[in-house]
């Protein structure tokens, strides 16, 4: 979860996703190295258990399934 006091731009978005994806850092590391900054990354509470539910995992699919513009 990104969270800023400023507008998330879809700048803000793609550096985070890069992060992961092309600079091969892991969740938990961007967590720790983003966790004071503004934007900051975290962990929604329920992201937090690593052995979702179905609803819970239902609704995440949802969630990121609503952010993807295709």
């Amino acid at each position: 979860m990104i969270i800023s006091d400023l507008v998330i731009t879809n700048n803000t978005f793609n550096f985070f996703i890069n992060l992961y994806f092309k600079d091969n850092n892991s969740i938990p590391d961007i967590v720790m190295n983003y966790k004071k900054t503004n934007p900051k990354f975290t962990k929604k509470n329920y992201e937090r258990n690593e052995n979702l539910d179905e609803i819970q995992l239902a609704k995440w699919y949802a969630g990121l399934l609503g952010k993807i513009n295709l």
